[in-house]
This record gives C-alpha cells, structure tokens and sequence, in this order.
C-alpha cells in the first residue's frame, strides 16, 4: 500500500476512536483521551508531531503507529466500553 494511503487509514482509525469516545462520553472525556493518546504515540509508540500541518503525525516513522496498533487499542479499552472496543479493535485488525 502506498504510504499515503497507509498514513490516511491510520489517521482516520485513531479519529474515529476519538470520535467514539466524544459520542459517548462527551467533549471532556474525549479531551482526555486525545491528550492520553499523543503521549502514548509519542512515547509508546515511537512517533513525534511535526510543528506544521497542525502537528500532525507524519513520515516513515509513522509506520510504527500501524505496527504499534496494539498501544492505541490498549488505551481505548480503558477509556470505553468493551463492547465498543472490541468493535474498534477489529476495525483496526481490519
């Protein structure tokens, strides 16, 4: 797969669990979650923001996310109901 694609699905899977966590639970706890889930990116898993694009994620490095995936479900679980996250944790096998 192309890395652009790769990063996109990668974004767009650590979004929806930030969405699911707002829809939920409301703007407070997806806040927390949001911050949570930077630093387990950033330190977990391996990857640092870069200061343009809003410091979005970005490069090779951000492969590791999708190698790392475990780390963000992990997070998510802890965050959501089981039900849920065993939904998003197959999305994200997926």
């Amino acid at each position: 797969m192309p890395l652009h694609l790769t990063l996109g699905v990668t974004g767009a899977i650590l979004r929806l669990g930030i969405e699911a966590v707002y829809f939920h639970h409301g703007p407070a706890r997806a806040r927390a979650y949001e911050t949570n889930l930077a630093l387990a990116l950033r330190f977990s898993v391996g990857v640092t923001p870069k200061p343009y694009f809003g410091g979005a994620f970005e490069g090779r490095r951000c492969k590791l996310i999708a190698r790392r995936l475990s780390a963000v479900i992990d997070l998510f679980e802890t965050h959501h109901p089981a039900a849920d996250a065993a939904a998003y944790r197959l999305a994200c096998d997926t």
